[in-house]
């Protein structure tokens, strides 16, 4: 058995490995554990539960960088990086969109990308119309949030599995025009 301090990466590659192979509510934590070459035991000093790794990968893997990517006035590039990733390990978030319930894939990725684009907006301000007591920078956080993990989720479920840079592109034109302007009419 694996020493304890290394435990924690052979638990999140173990359960990246079974993720795309079995059906989430078919993996156990017996199952991470013995795959990562530990005890049951070890995987609770490091993880409440499974539904907690997903949040711990995406924070690890994903959001470290884009936030260190943020600081550095890359927001574009951050975006753009949240689909080559996602593009990176489509087999595991093909199979983590699956997860639904109270402790969604969905839900954990959504709020996440809640906080990027609050960062967002605290960095370079939000300009909303004074008129519209209910445009709050939270209901555009989360509009905006919605939006993208909708078309990740759309994207990495469905076939023929359409390049990254591609999809990035299309996101940005959806954001970047009014429902107007995207009409026939407009």
């Amino acid at each position: 058995m694996t020493e304890q301090k290394n435990a924690r990466p052979l638990l999140i590659e173990s359960f990246k490995m079974l993720l795309p192979q079995y059906p989430f509510e078919k993996i156990t934590v017996q199952m991470i554990a013995e795959n990562a070459g530990v005890k049951r035991a070890t995987f609770y000093n490091h993880f409440l539960d499974k539904y907690e790794l997903f949040s711990v990968i995406l924070e690890e893997e994903l959001f470290q960088a884009i936030h260190t990517m943020m600081e550095a006035d890359m927001e574009r590039e951050s975006l753009k990086m949240i689909f080559s990733y996602f593009e990176k390990n489509r087999d595991f978030y093909a199979q983590a969109f699956q997860v639904h319930g109270q402790n969604s894939f969905e839900a954990v990725l959504r709020d996440k990308m809640q906080l990027f684009y609050n960062k967002v907006y605290d960095k370079h301000g939000l300009n909303l119309d004074e008129n519209l007591s209910a445009l709050t920078q939270t209901v555009v956080e989360m509009y905006h949030a919605s939006g993208l993990v909708y078309i990740l989720e759309k994207w990495i479920t469905e076939e023929p599995a359409t390049p990254a840079g591609e999809v990035f592109e299309a996101y940005v034109y959806l954001i970047s025009n009014s429902i107007l302007d995207l009409t026939s009419d407009g």
